[in-house]
């Protein structure tokens, strides 16, 4: 999509210096605007650079030669599911300018949080480390007050079955007493890729909202999706029943010594 600024305007990335003169050619327009009336421009080196990261660290997953799924250490799962969030959240940080939301802003969070295996294992690591044994057992009320309402892992991708769940309000258990992500770190890439341009009145009101959207949020998730698969691939090949991924909560409900992997 072609950049709506002139070669003579000030550069958009602050510089300070005409386009023509500091990021000519390495920005590129998304094609719309914001809630601003700004438009949204990224710069497609970096977008680019973090498309090729994300698709070689797929290569990492698979055999060089066959291409099929490794077998995987819990140890090297969570590496490889960390450096999947870093390159992501370079990726978007290119768009976050243009977005209104910000701490504190929770409406989103009463969503599904659709949670891949590994990134509850790596949720679970966190709370065992940072959370103290009062804070886990607050927590795990929370969760238990809103396991009723969790769809099942396959009901869970059904656009109606989303749109009822977040007319209903309910906030995600691992928001804290002023709404903030008490796991936002190790926060899963449902809550990471959530980002909307439209004001924020829409998301309050559950008007329709303009989010961000891009390939990287896509394979990024296959990459997730892959991990889980590689660390759990014995069970999976011995015929085990482990869900690739279950909403968020489902897998914390019996506590947090060991995740609930059971459909």
């Amino acid at each position: 999509m072609g950049l709506l600024i002139g070669k003579n305007d000030l550069c958009p990335c602050g510089s300070g210096i005409k386009y023509k003169k500091c990021c000519d050619g390495e920005l590129e327009y998304l094609g719309t605007e914001n809630y601003e009336g700004k438009q949204i421009i990224y710069n497609k080196i970096k977008i680019d650079s973090c498309r090729k990261k994300v698709m070689d660290l797929r290569e990492k997953l698979l055999d060089s030669e066959t291409k099929k799924p490794l077998s995987t250490s819990m140890e090297e799962g969570l590496a490889l599911l960390r450096d999947s969030y870093l390159i992501f959240d370079d990726g978007a940080s290119e768009f976050k300018k243009y977005s209104p939301c910000d701490k504190g802003c929770w409406h989103c969070c009463c969503s599904i949080v659709e949670t891949a295996i590994i990134e509850a294992e790596n949720i679970r690591s966190y709370i065992l480390e940072n959370f103290n044994e009062s804070r886990k057992e607050q927590l795990s009320k929370k969760i238990n007050d809103v396991s009723r309402f969790q769809p099942s892992p396959i009901q869970m991708s059904n656009e109606q079955v989303k749109m009822n769940y977040l007319k209903q309000s309910i906030p995600c258990p691992f928001l804290d007493d002023n709404y903030s992500c008490s796991i936002y770190p190790v926060r899963p890439i449902t809550c990471r890729k959530h980002m909307v341009f439209s004001a924020k009145n829409l998301c309050v009101s559950g008007g329709r909202v303009c989010m961000y959207e891009s390939s990287i949020i896509n394979d990024t998730m296959i990459n997730i999706v892959q991990i889980s698969g590689n660390v759990y691939r014995d069970i999976f090949l011995k015929g085990g029943r482990v869900p690739v991924a279950k909403p968020l909560p489902s897998w914390f409900a019996d506590g947090f010594s060991d995740l609930k992997i059971s459909v």
